[in-house]
């Protein structure tokens, strides 16, 4: 997919087929975005669309956008026209690499298009939020950490899958790992 951030007219149709939602998922389609995840069933989907950042979120408990606390579950943060979207990227996950609640980075990498217009920045860490109770399950996270830059369209995405880290296994393997390649896997695909 090569997000354009054009909004498509109510009611027109999408210009492309997607394969069949994996079972216990459904596809939520998103033409103002022009953009797909896939929705665990039972899950819950948010989305605000501000001038400045365009941002959803899926997640396994209700999530309250305005207080922005969940437990388990995926946010993405779209910033359309950014300069210099490559640096910023980068900037992201060295951010993340360095953050104070940042225990453990497990693993990173970085991906190219085969255009070399789009590059994907990814971290898998652990963390530990200080202002939680010690017996809080959310007090450690586990999270992988995406900032992908769309240098023609000079547009930054910033998914972040977390979950508590006694929960980590069972979450990404079921959900978690489909749901962020649903988004990931469109992106570099041109859909």
């Amino acid at each position: 997919m090569t997000p354009r951030y054009t909004r498509i007219p109510e009611g027109q149709n999408i210009p492309y087929n997607l394969p069949p939602a994996p079972k216990g998922f459904t596809w939520k389609v998103m033409p103002e975005l022009l953009m797909d995840v896939l929705i665990p069933d039972g899950w819950y989907y948010t989305q605000r669309l501000t001038d400045d950042v365009d941002e959803f979120y899926v997640t396994k408990e209700f999530f309250d956008i305005e207080t922005g606390k969940y437990s388990t579950g995926m946010s993405v943060k779209i910033y359309r026209e950014t300069e210099n979207v490559d640096e910023s990227a980068n900037e992201y996950i060295f951010n993340l690499t360095f953050g104070e609640t940042t225990k453990k980075v497990v693993d990173s990498m970085q991906v190219n298009s085969k255009s070399n217009t789009i590059t994907l920045y990814s971290l898998l860490l652990e963390s530990e939020i200080p202002d939680l109770e010690p017996g809080d399950p959310n007090r450690k996270k586990k999270m992988v950490c995406n900032a992908i830059a769309d240098i023609r369209n000079k547009t930054l995405y910033l998914m972040v899958f977390e979950s508590p880290l006694a929960l980590w296994d069972e979450e990404w393997n079921a959900r978690g790992g489909p749901v962020t390649l649903s988004v990931i896997n469109l992106l570099f695909a041109g859909r």
